[in-house]
């Protein structure tokens, strides 16, 4: 029973880094259309947690949201 106990934590981890790296994706998107805040985004992609979802993205990509933002800014001049 501990076998399988770990192996659906195993499942259900998967199953939220799935999740999570879709929304970030999608995150991405709304930033590279310039309309929403970070905290529209957050709460558009399904993140409740600001916080989590600053780590989450910075996690994934290597930077903060704000910073990903400035360096699209910095990009499109």
């Amino acid at each position: 029973d501990v076998e399988r106990s770990r192996g659906l934590g195993d499942v259900y981890k998967r199953q939220v880094e799935y999740m999570n790296n879709f929304r970030l994706e999608k995150a991405v998107e709304l930033f590279e259309q310039g309309h929403l805040s970070i905290i529209e985004v957050s709460m558009s992609v399904g993140f409740r947690n600001l916080s989590y979802f600053h780590r989450a993205f910075k996690k994934k990509y290597g930077m903060t949201p704000l910073t990903f933002i400035n360096k699209l800014k910095n990009t499109v001049r």
